[in-house]
């Protein structure tokens, strides 16, 4: 192993070089955040599971072995994760007197999120929710023909593994670093569905263009009838439409992820806001407003 890269709720993460001389990332469990047999069971049905997955934006373990009742997980290592990224950024704006910055440009983040909203269709189209989007569980590197790659990581096995998990009091702690992005049927205890890996998202769009209020907790927000609104930016701004379409109260209000991919797309290339509106507005709607216009008008003659 060369050096320690990160550190999750329940593993540690080192970059290493494998018998083949190529640059891995181990997801190792330690002791202290020690599985019973159940978890490993889990372990290893969900890894047989997942390692299957075949998607350029979704980043599948390699392989698992058990060492000394540890089990260790291999990824390609990959550059680094927007939490990092984000973070190398702050402080580089903070060193230059940059007040209320966009981390990303506009075109960086709509690239990102349809990449992410790409993985996240193919997730769910194989019945896996993330739960668990978050700046530190989406990687990027370069490609060799100089595109910046996204790719989630930590689904399936690390959710369940929480779940399975002795120690309490490190799943408290995982939950309160990532309850900023839970959806709010999330913290309502309800069971989460594929559009709770949308809300999520719509956090993540809010940080990277540079959301000042980290610490709020989003889904209590919505929940109360609040909207979360980028500072110095219109309503329609094509990144808050963005997130606006991502934070919906209501799931079924939400685009799916496919929807979002295929909203972005047609965005980037016409750059008409019009595919950023969601949920769209039916024909009765549309004759609804027309009524009410015609109405006002009438009352106010």
């Amino acid at each position: 192993m060369v050096n320690k890269i990160g550190r999750g709720s329940t593993a540690d993460v080192w970059s290493a070089v494998d018998q083949d001389d190529l640059h891995v990332a181990l997801k190792i469990y330690s002791k202290i955040k020690h599985l019973d047999k159940i978890a490993y069971q889990l372990f290893k049905d969900e890894f047989e599971k997942t390692k299957l997955l075949r998607h350029p934006n979704v980043l599948s373990a390699q392989e698992f072995i058990i060492e000394d009742e540890t089990p260790i997980l291999s990824f390609p290592l990959y550059e680094s994760c927007l939490e990092k990224e984000i973070i190398r950024r702050k402080i580089e704006y903070l060193e230059k007197n940059i007040d209320n910055p966009s981390f990303f440009s506009n075109e960086d983040i709509f690239d990102i999120v349809r990449q992410v909203a790409e993985g996240l269709a193919y997730l769910h189209e194989n019945n896996i929710i993330h739960n668990d989007i978050k700046p530190a569980n989406i990687v990027f590197r370069k490609t060799d023909e100089g595109q910046v790659q996204c790719s989630i990581i930590d689904f399936g096995i690390s959710l369940n593994l929480k779940n399975y998990t002795k120690n309490a009091y490190h799943k408290e702690i995982a939950s309160s670093k990532t309850v900023v992005y839970a959806a709010p049927e999330k913290l309502n205890g309800v069971n989460t569905e594929p559009k709770s890996d949308i809300f999520s998202l719509g956090m993540v769009i809010y940080e990277l263009a540079g959301g000042k209020n980290k610490s709020i907790t989003a889904g209590d927000i919505v929940v109360k009838g609040g909207h979360i609104i980028l500072e110095n930016r219109a309503t329609k701004d094509p990144i808050q439409m963005l997130i606006s379409a991502c934070l919906k109260k209501d799931p079924q209000m939400r685009p799916d992820a496919k929807t979002l991919s295929y909203m972005i797309v047609s965005f980037q290339k016409s750059n008409n806001t019009k595919y950023l509106k969601y949920p769209k507005k039916s024909i009765f709607d549309f004759i609804k407003s027309k009524y009410n216009h015609l109405l006002k008008i009438f009352k106010n003659s």
